[in-house]
């Protein structure tokens, strides 16, 4: 295993969701009518569980969207059922974005991931507590590495597993809380935890 390889995984299992996007996607409308029991969302630190299979239906917590069209497709995804076209056009902008966000990494250039945060993210991650706790995880151990600022988070984490991340799916948690998936060898892992804000996609905090 590369240490690329490693710091992903090491990524993926502590739940460290280290991508964001911030150009606004257009937001379709149209969200399917409520359901009495939506699936529950994945969670952050294990694998993302199988793909639901297609529904109608939407969670309470869409209750107060409008019906779709009759011609529009549902597919359920992740806790809520959107049409094919919303969801579509979600994944697309957010491939676009993260593709932005890695040439940004790629050039370790901070200051302008620091406009791709939710400040709950950068409080998180900026915590001393926090960071001493990562820091005493075994990989980071191994690679004499210890995190005492946010820039160090974002040199010694981001910067070496995040610079070419690739996002096959996203699951919703509601129109405005996405979660982007990666599937490697068969398994969907939860990468990024992204929340529309102010007219952006910004990476939050589960």
């Amino acid at each position: 295993m590369t240490k690329r390889e490693a710091l992903l995984s090491f990524v993926i299992v502590s739940g460290i969701l280290v991508a964001s996007c911030a150009t606004a996607p257009r937001r379709p409308s149209e969200l399917g009518p409520p359901t009495s029991g939506g699936a529950a969302p994945p969670p952050t630190q294990t694998p993302a569980p199988a793909q639901p299979s297609k529904s109608a239906v939407t969670s309470g917590a869409e209750s107060s969207a409008p019906k779709a069209s009759a011609q529009d497709n549902l597919v359920q995804k992740g806790k809520i059922a959107v049409t094919e076209a919303f969801y579509e056009e979600t994944l697309t902008d957010v491939r676009k974005l993260i593709a932005t966000l890695n040439t940004i990494i790629a050039d370790e250039d901070y200051n302008s991931w620091l406009t791709y945060l939710t400040p709950q993210y950068v409080q998180n991650f900026s915590d001393p507590k926090t960071l001493a706790e990562l820091s005493n995880m075994p990989l980071l151990q191994k690679e004499g590495i210890e995190l005492h600022s946010l820039r160090d988070y974002f040199l010694n984490v981001v910067v070496p597993s995040r610079s070419d991340a690739r996002v096959d799916d996203v699951d919703f948690l509601s129109k405005n809380h996405v979660r982007a998936i990666a599937i490697i060898n068969g398994q969907r892992y939860i990468l990024y935890d992204l929340r529309y804000q102010e007219g952006s996609w910004k990476i939050g905090v589960p």
